[in-house]
């Protein structure tokens, strides 16, 4: 089963650009992008994918709520939110709702990536078995 990373935000320039950054960073994954919290609901429900970027400001539903409706349906799911706010109220009503980060754009290239990568051994070591 391929591992996917699911990119959601209503800017599709961005999503794109994340998209082509992550394709040559994270070659092992299959790298998705939808445009709103409801395709990133409809998207996980056919395809489960192992990390989700959402941006917090979109129409429809917000990528806060969006958080904790793919938290509730599926704990283990990780999630970062994206916002162009860089205060603890964004990242506080992130971190409530399930996210298990939370990062500025404005300090997109020098923290996702490390935050990913953080995520995705924690997930490896998860489904490691122990050493007796």
């Amino acid at each position: 089963m391929s591992k996917t990373i699911l990119i959601v935000d209503d800017n599709e320039n961005l999503g794109r650009l994340l998209q082509d950054w992550l394709k040559i960073i994270f070659s092992d994954y299959a790298i998705a992008t939808v445009v709103s919290g409801v395709d990133a609901i409809e998207f996980f429900a056919k395809e489960k994918p192992d990390i989700v970027i959402m941006d917090i400001h979109m129409p429809g539903i917000n990528g806060i709520e969006a958080t904790r409706q793919l938290k509730n349906e599926h704990p283990s799911t990780k999630v970062i939110v994206l916002s162009i706010f860089d205060d603890d109220v964004h990242r506080c009503a992130s971190l409530s709702a399930g996210a298990s980060g939370y990062i500025a754009k404005s300090k997109i290239r020098i923290d996702l990536i490390p935050l990913l990568n953080r995520l995705i051994m924690r997930e490896i070591c998860e489904s490691t078995p122990a050493i007796p």
